[in-house]
């Protein structure tokens, strides 16, 4: 998964070789990622619990200790968050009348797939959505009928935007040595 590389690289290169550099790129994903947090919250519940949430997640352990890693997976919180984030927004009932829900359906697609290009476990945390969309039938046959076709196509460009790197894995899988650990 090459895009956390990338984003170091770009950032040793702007800021020097240093550890204040691999650092930082965590530091920015994860100041996003409660960005995203506090939107979704604020557009699910209430301005106050968005703010206790963004307070909760500045000061929390696991938050804040991955913030300070210079690891991939620091940077997944912030894509899955900005893919759920457009997953909601698809099963708004005020944005299916919209024609921008073809673009939400486009930037939900290509928030899965940079999740799937960030770290090993977003190759199952997107089931979430599907999962999410078996519920909507079940229970919300109106929200599933009116969203189902918005959700499968940003899968369907998230599976198209993968699929390079999964091919190069097939290729060479010697890159997958982790998953042998």
């Amino acid at each position: 998964e090459p895009l956390y590389s990338y984003t170091a690289a770009a950032s040793m290169w702007l800021f020097g070789q240093t550890l204040f550099a691999l650092r930082l790129v965590n530091v920015v994903f994860s100041v996003l990622a409660i960005g995203v947090s506090y939107l979704w919250v604020r557009g699910r519940f209430d301005e106050t619990t968005a703010l206790v949430t963004a307070v909760l997640l500045s000061i929390t352990f696991w938050p804040l200790a991955s913030a300070r890693e210079a690891l991939r997976a620091g940077m997944l919180p912030f894509f899955m968050g900005t893919a759920v984030w457009f997953f909601w927004l698809l099963l708004d009932k005020r944005a299916q009348l919209s024609r921008r829900r073809w673009w939400l359906a486009a930037a939900f697609g290509v928030s899965v797939a940079l999740t799937l290009h960030i770290y090993l476990a977003a190759r199952v945390a997107w089931l979430v959505f599907p999962l999410f969309l078996i519920y909507l039938a079940w229970q919300q046959r109106d929200s599933f009928r009116q969203s189902w076709r918005f959700v499968l196509a940003g899968l369907l460009l998230a599976g198209v935007l993968v699929t390079p790197l999964f091919i190069y894995l097939e290729q060479n899988p010697y890159a997958l040595t982790r998953l042998r650990m």
